[in-house]
């Protein structure tokens, strides 16, 4: 009995896909984090920061790993899994006049998700 049960489902496992996991490094899906827009604004009299605005796709996480030119430069952690869909995170050591190439990921318990596109900004 077992071997016909498995010949009748056997079309509905081959429907079944094993990379839909965001937190898989293998994962061949849509990007879980995307950066909408990087600006530069006055965050105190004077001082200057690049300000950097993304989207997850998903509400499950523990924090956002901010990349600049490929090298890890801030990472916002949470106590608990984060319930918000827009992030803003601050670049304060951006120089006027020098293009970056801004990536991000999300953080999952003790793993991470893939890199967003690069969101390439010279500092005004």
């Amino acid at each position: 009995m077992p071997a016909l049960f498995l010949l009748c489902c056997k079309s509905k496992l081959d429907e079944v896909q094993l990379n839909d996991n965001p937190y898989d490094l293998e994962y061949a899906g849509p990007k879980v984090v995307r950066i909408d827009s990087v600006r530069k604004v006055e965050v105190s009299f004077h001082v200057y920061a690049n300000k950097i605005n993304l989207t997850s796709l998903t509400e499950m996480y523990q924090g956002v790993i901010l990349y600049r030119n490929g090298v890890v430069i801030k990472t916002i952690n949470r106590t608990s899994h984060a319930s918000v869909l827009k992030e803003s995170i601050y670049d304060n050591t951006a120089v006027s006049g020098v293009t970056y190439s801004y990536t991000a990921s999300l953080k999952y318990d003790n793993g991470k998700t893939g890199q967003s596109d690069a969101f390439n900004f010279t500092t005004p």
